[in-house]
């Protein structure tokens, strides 16, 4: 069990991450439900065990966390045990927050950015100190920190002197040439030293061969490979006999396609080793100083989503253009995405497009399909369906999926191109089957209304849960009206009102209509076109 349970409201996920990943920081380990959650669990069962495993329970509070019924239920159950500690993450009106709740004293991390000095995080630490009878927590930390600096900077050292050693080499054997018309004595001195570094350049080939084959480094120039099947793909390479991930992780500060692929191993929890995002990230930052692209991309990535590092957009920003400038085209496409959503730079349509354009001329078919949807939308370039439809046709073919699922709305309503229900059936299902939770919902919807195939109530239900499982919220809300309607699975409105809720929680807006409906026993909105 976890020492620390963490309990938080979905809507507030990014900033409980951040607490997460300071916790982790200390070395505590952390319970925390889209992590530790696996694949039929009961939802209810397991974090009653946890909670009850759990040395603390600390539960990130704000007006909307209070008014969920599962943040409410955890803080029950840890307040009985003894083991609430709260914390406030964003403002608590009044009126949501009980006379007993309002006598605790809680911890103010509203600011807290990840900074070790924050004074209620200190409070917080000292508190954990206490309860789990761990000591000194904050001395540990900072001095993981300072080691791991000491670490990375024997590492740049390293790589300095062995770049130093190279050109030197290089110099040595020109110099010696330079002289061949001037010393005849050095001619036979001269050939041999040329000689000599041409056997040290094959035996240093050698042994980086030996340590990834050449046949491999060519694998990791696929950027399609590392875009859409990372996990697999770094499973595959571990795999192989001629690999091992313990000369990996020696030879990082030195071969940086071994830190990419050991920061890889880290990152996705293969290999033998745990999961662990920290260690990914010293990797990839290995491998990215080193010159490989894609582990500037990845570390970029780890600096967006606050995986293994404090969240800094602009951190993200500056390595995704250190990829795209270093022609590595995943890191332009999500450049690309950072201009688009304003994220550590000014928001800039036309940038965006452009980044979009130049990852999908350079094969990123996702890059394809979000300018397409530039172009569907008249975001950053003039509105042109047609074009749309190319460029989802062109990412669709190329086996992005969002591509086929955009095409496919396209043809059910005939934008840009000739109104198609059966084909936009077909691309539904492709889009679906490929993992798009969007798909899923849309193929949902056409067999509700039976357009381009025969209606099939049970059909519709089974993909609306099917998207709802893997997170579309929109498969949450039509499922909710199915059980509302009682069309395709047994009338229940309880079941409605909670997939609405959770519908809600996701962004759906009609969702929340609907669940304020099915409560009063009023009929609800039927799902809007895709």
């Amino acid at each position: 069990m976890a020492d620390i349970f963490l309990s938080y409201a979905r809507a507030d996920a990014q900033a409980a991450l951040q607490i997460k990943t300071a916790l982790e920081a200390l070395g505590l380990t952390v319970f925390f439900d889209t992590v530790n959650l696996d694949a039929g669990d009961e939802f209810p069962t397991v974090l009653e065990d946890e909670i009850a495993g759990a040395g603390v329970v600390v539960t990130c509070w704000t007006t909307h966390a209070l008014t969920r019924d599962w943040v409410l239920t955890e803080c029950k159950l840890a307040r009985v045990q003894g083991k609430l500690v709260p914390v406030e993450i964003g403002e608590i009106s009044d009126d949501v927050i009980s006379v007993a709740y309002s006598k605790i004293d809680r911890c103010d991390l509203k600011a807290f950015q990840g900074n070790a000095s924050h004074p209620e995080w200190q409070k917080l630490v000292r508190t954990l100190e206490r309860r789990l009878g761990k000591s000194d927590l904050l001395k540990l930390a900072a001095k993981r920190a300072e080691e791991e600096r000491k670490a990375r900077e024997k590492e740049r050292e390293r790589l300095a002197r062995l770049e130093q050693q190279h050109a030197e080499l290089k110099k040595r054997k020109g110099g010696l040439r330079a002289w061949h018309w001037a010393v005849g004595a050095l001619i036979t001195l001269a050939v041999g030293a040329g000689a000599s570094y041409w056997v040290w350049q094959q035996q240093s080939e050698q042994i980086r061969n030996r340590l990834i084959p050449a046949e491999i480094r060519a694998q990791l120039d696929d950027p399609e490979t590392w875009s859409r099947h990372s996990r697999e793909a770094v499973e595959a390479i571990l795999a192989r006999e001629d690999i091992d991930l313990s000369q990996l992780i020696q030879a990082a500060s030195i071969d940086s396609d071994a830190a990419f692929l050991a920061g890889s191993a880290f990152f996705n929890g293969v290999g033998g080793v745990t999961q662990d995002h920290t260690a990914a990230a010293r990797l990839y930052l290995a491998a990215c100083e080193g010159g490989n692209m894609r582990g500037c991309h990845n570390l970029g990535g780890q600096y967006q989503n606050g995986e293994g590092v404090a969240q800094d957009w602009a951190e993200a920003v500056r390595l995704s253009r250190r990829a795209c400038e270093g022609e590595y085209m995943p890191g332009c496409h999500n450049l690309g995405f950072l201009y688009e959503k304003g994220q550590g730079v000014e928001q800039d349509w036309a940038e965006a497009v452009r980044l979009f354009r130049l990852a999908c001329e350079g094969g990123v078919m996702g890059g394809c399909t979000n300018l397409g949807i530039r172009y569907a939308n008249g975001e950053g370039v003039a509105q042109d369906q047609a074009e749309a439809v190319r460029l989802y046709r062109l990412a669709c073919e190329g086996g992005d999926m969002n591509g086929c699922n955009n095409l496919g709305v396209l043809y059910a309503n005939g934008e840009g191109i000739a109104q198609d229900q059966a084909e936009a059936v077909r691309l539904y299902r492709l889009a679906c089957e490929g993992g798009v939770m969007g798909g899923c919902n849309n193929l949902g919807v056409q067999y509700a209304r039976g357009e381009g195939v025969a209606q099939d109530w049970a059909e519709a239900v089974r993909l609306y849960r099917l998207a709802c499982e893997g997170e579309d919220m929109g498969g949450c809300n039509n499922l909710g009206l199915r059980y509302a309607n009682g069309e395709g699975v047994a009338q229940d409105q309880a079941e409605a009102v909670r997939l609405y809720r959770l519908a809600c929680e996701g962004g759906v807006v009609q969702a929340c209509g609907n669940g304020f409906l099915a409560s009063r026993g009023l009929s609800q909105s039927s799902p809007p076109p895709p």
